[in-house]
């Protein structure tokens, strides 16, 4: 696998590297191949690299790849929001292997969740308390108003076709 690199730029601003380039493999390179040769090649750690995206040109071996680099881990972390599972990856590589879980969930037991209900519905407050006046209410009633406005068109419309026909004959 070979890297070469078309764009690099500096963003001081979040304080990374932004990279674009162009990898010449036989097969679809891996993220973590790409980020183990861009941790050798700007010596920085594999943790402080993000790799967005990697294209490939069809019919051909070469792949576009953008990717940012930042000094390291912390400052990956506060710029980037992981997906999860770039979570889930990290967490079982990040935990030794006797202590692994067998199964990643980060739904709350069910006690937890009857415990959160519980205190969600002890802070409903009311909107009518909050702003004085329920909207709900009031659409629903706008909604009425224009039924019956919609009826007494067609109502007039009606009567009006009728007085024509009648005025014809």
């Amino acid at each position: 696998m070979e890297i070469k690199i078309i764009n690099e730029q500096q963003n001081p601003l979040f304080n990374r590297k932004e990279i674009q380039g162009e990898i010449k493999s036989d097969i679809v390179p891996s993220k973590q191949e790409v980020i183990n040769n861009l941790s050798k090649k700007y010596s920085v750690p594999a943790n402080a690299i993000r790799i967005l995206n990697i294209k490939g040109k069809f019919g051909t071996k070469d792949f576009n790849m953008r990717a940012n680099i930042y000094s390291s881990q912390e400052e990956r972390d506060n710029v980037e929001k992981l997906t999860k599972k770039e979570k889930e990856s990290e967490a079982k590589t990040s935990a030794p292997v006797d202590e692994r879980p067998e199964e990643i969930s980060e739904e709350p037991k069910p006690e937890e969740k009857v415990e959160e209900e519980k205190s969600s519905e002890e802070t409903k407050v009311p909107a009518e308390e909050v702003i004085g006046h329920n909207p709900v209410e009031e659409a629903k009633k706008i909604e009425e108003k224009k039924e019956e406005d919609d009826k007494k068109e067609k109502d007039k419309s009606q009567e009006e076709k009728f007085n024509e026909t009648e005025l014809q004959a």
